[in-house]
């Protein structure tokens, strides 16, 4: 039962049980490698060993006339001594199964795997690795799919079209140092939340910071500074960039003017941000209540603000990772900020059913990066947040 689980469920559940630790602001100073999660399917084993002894709760078709066991035998014989770098099947195989861990897929469909589920985790790789590593990975699962007396799971014309497609994708787009973080979902910052103190000024910074992140599908940077005394040299979003406006229906929004954007000229003014009302987690009430416990009638202070020894200080980013990763490590969720909240804000709306387009323009990408994302996102079987527990957004 417990593999059949939704990942965002388990880790709130996980993140609950720690909260006094989480409240005592001592998280570990560095976040650890992302970890698989425990499953009786993946036993701890030597990564040669991997291909033989990870399998799946779905039993193999027969494959024999008879249930002689010497059938069976002989044919585990001959499977393991045709396998040749056992320790590279190993390795494609934990990057496999890490995949399917940060996107929810359920340990029935991990084995057999399907076309879907394969070139998802294929695009999600390019950029960070070459076109033959992705392929040789593909074989990999492939070949664990044999091992456990499984067809292969793609299908030559399958396999081509992938090929296909990652061809074209090598041409126009470099190798990236890093992977694609995976996306914040909204039950991740329900469970953040559980451990704030949202009488304190800095977790209600942290957390309207979060939201606006979120909602507004904003650059970290953007709604952080890098040291704490470099606020006035970044032109950090003060309070007089904060509006509130109202449309036709008499529903609020709030508008975040940039002065400093990666997609805004230099001297080319401002880029507006929209954020809307939401339901329990709404980015407006949050920048509301951090202003009232912050104080003061100063409209030149920092938006996301908070007062030490009486003066004012921005949230920097270092700061802001560390308390809200100190969450997250400790709970064991697989994510460090990066575009992680940028990327979750445009893969919720999305699957509530926001046109592509608009997202795009509303989340200011102008590169291939976010078209990658899009398309990882609709070959998931199932999107990463479509239950009813998630409430219905606004898009600008």
């Amino acid at each position: 039962m417990a593999d059949h689980l939704p990942l965002e469920f388990a880790q709130l559940v996980a993140i609950e049980a720690i909260a006094q630790a989480a409240r005592a602001h001592q998280p570990p100073p560095l976040p650890p490698p992302l970890h698989l999660l425990p499953s009786i399917y993946r036993p701890d084993c030597a990564a040669n060993d991997r291909v033989r002894l990870w399998f799946g709760p779905n039993p193999p078709p027969s494959s024999f006339l008879t249930r002689d066991p010497l059938f069976a035998y002989l044919r585990e014989l001959g499977a393991n001594n045709s396998l040749a770098v056992q320790t590279n099947y190993g390795s494609a195989l934990r990057k496999y199964h890490l995949f399917c861990d940060l996107f929810s897929v359920e340990e029935h469909r991990r084995l057999p795997s399907s076309f879907a589920i394969l070139q998802s985790s294929s695009l999600r790789t390019i950029g960070t690795i070459g076109t033959d590593t992705v392929l040789k990975y593909l074989s990999a699962v492939s070949t664990w799919h044999v091992v456990q007396g499984f067809p292969r799971p793609l299908l030559p014309q399958q396999l081509e079209e992938v090929k296909f497609t990652l061809k074209g994708l090598a041409r126009i787009m470099p190798t990236r140092k890093r992977p694609p973080r995976p996306p914040m979902t909204i039950n991740n910052l329900r469970a953040i939340k559980l451990q704030l103190d949202l009488t304190s000024q800095f977790d209600s910074a942290v957390w309207a910071i979060l939201l606006c992140g979120f909602f507004g599908m904003m650059r970290l940077g953007e709604l952080t500074t890098k040291k704490k005394d470099s606020f006035v040299e970044e032109e950090g979003l003060r309070r007089r960039d904060y509006e509130i406006g109202r449309d036709r229906e008499g529903t609020g929004y709030g508008i975040l003017r940039l002065r400093r954007a990666k997609t805004l000229a230099v001297g080319g003014g401002t880029q507006d941000v929209f954020i809307t009302q939401q339901e329990d987690l709404c980015p407006m009430q949050a920048v509301n209540h951090l202003q009232q416990l912050v104080g003061g009638v100063d409209v030149d202070v920092p938006l996301f603000s908070w007062s030490k020894d009486g003066v004012v200080r921005p949230v920097t980013r270092s700061s802001f990772l560390k308390r809200v990763n100190g969450i997250l490590i400790a709970a064991g969720i697989n994510i460090t900020f990066g575009h992680s909240l940028r990327i979750g804000g445009a893969t919720f709306y999305l699957s509530e059913g926001r046109p592509v387009e608009l997202v795009r323009i509303a989340g200011r990408w102008k590169s291939l990066a976010f078209e990658l994302y899009i398309r990882a996102f609709e070959l998931s079987v199932e999107p990463l947040e479509t239950s009813s527990e998630v409430p219905s957004a606004r898009l600008g």
